[in-house]
């Protein structure tokens, strides 16, 4: 007694022109004899893979395309099926389909599995800093400074990640508004070093870039004072750079201040905690004030933050335009930690333990 299944499954063979009419009692005789162990030979198989990897061969498969295909060194007799079934606008369901129909042998389609997950064809999640933090320095990154150069204000803030929890350690701004545009440029190198002076020293900088348009596409006054922005940045960072490399010896291996140096994607800290309103940033002062009342804000990997006793007087003391400052060079610190140290870390640990 033929397996109705089976009877179903060489008339959908046939249906679209895989095989011919003539053969189809034969190929459902057989298809009955071979079902059985051939699925669960595949159960087996198919039990390494996650069911997100095997969504992953399902779609590649049913989308078809021929340069992907080839790619994963698939053979050409089973392109062709696989375009048969497209033109007839005809996808399957489950890979189990590709047993049952005897599309491919089992240990075709591991093949086929392993070659479309392996790490080398899967996207991974593109790195929120550039350059992307090297495997090495993960564990050496404990504390870091989250710089914001301003036209007005230069803000910073140094935390210390111990684990899940965060603390301040120290938390500034300076003005910048009272240098004239007509400064000349000893005066931009005096405060830009004094500013230089002023910062921390930590494992790891970042700052955001900008986001503004660029220099050429903006009017002849406000292109003044980027210009002037552009070069405190360049000041302050050179600076920054002569203490931070007479603070390490010349064989440390952490003395050359721009290999702890990352530029984070902009508007990220924005994003990250909520702060758009349409296209506008908004205050990000609620934002703190859940941080350091312990509320969950949503964050996976910071769960905590607290700060040392000066600081928090420290902040208390500031106006509110201050405030919000230096609220977004802390914000920035903590989007460093949470979307780049931690969540890298954390996805380091999860594959070693996978592996």
């Amino acid at each position: 007694m033929l397996c109705q299944n089976c009877v179903k499954t060489a008339i959908y063979l046939k249906k679209f022109k895989i095989i011919e009419s003539s053969i189809i009692p034969k190929f459902a005789r057989l298809c009955s004899t071979i079902n059985n162990e051939n699925l669960t030979e595949w159960n087996n198989v198919k039990s390494k893979y996650s069911d997100k990897q095997l969504t992953l061969v399902l779609k590649t498969l049913n989308k078809c395309n021929l340069k992907e295909m080839k790619k994963f060194a698939i053979a050409e007799n089973h392109i062709k099926i696989f375009e048969s079934f497209k033109k007839a606008k005809k996808t399957s369901d489950s890979l189990d389909d590709l047993i049952v129909l005897d599309t491919l042998k089992v240990s075709e389609l591991d093949s086929i599995c392993s070659a479309i997950c392996s790490p080398k064809n899967t996207k991974t999640k593109a790195s929120i800093v550039t350059p992307p933090i090297k495997v090495k320095d993960l564990e050496n990154i404990k504390t870091a400074v989250g710089l914001r150069i301003g036209s007005s204000y230069v803000s910073w803030s140094q935390l210390e990640s111990t684990g899940s929890h965060c603390n301040i350690l120290k938390w500034d701004c300076q003005s910048v508004s009272d240098l004239p545009l007509n400064a000349s440029p000893a005066e931009v190198i005096k405060m830009g070093v004094n500013i230089a002076r002023e910062i921390p020293i930590a494992d790891a900088y970042v700052m955001e870039k900008d986001g503004s348009r660029p220099l050429s596409k903006i009017n002849t006054s406000i292109y003044r004072v980027l210009l002037r922005h552009q070069q405190l940045i360049s000041i302050v960072l050179t600076a920054l750079s002569t203490k931070y490399q007479s603070e390490h010896s010349p064989e440390s291996p952490n003395s050359n201040f721009f290999e702890n140096f990352y530029m984070m994607k902009a508007f990220a800290p924005a994003q990250l905690f909520n702060l758009f309103f349409g296209n506008e940033i908004v205050s990000s002062n609620d934002v703190v004030q859940s941080l350091f009342q312990q509320e969950d804000i949503g964050l996976k990997n910071v769960l905590s933050l607290s700060s040392e006793g000066e600081v928090g007087q420290f902040y208390e003391s500031l106006n509110l335009c201050r405030k919000e400052e230096i609220n977004k060079s802390l914000l920035l610190t903590l989007t460093f930690f949470e979307s780049a140290v931690l969540e890298s870390r954390n996805r380091l640990y999860s594959a070693s333990d996978k592996s």
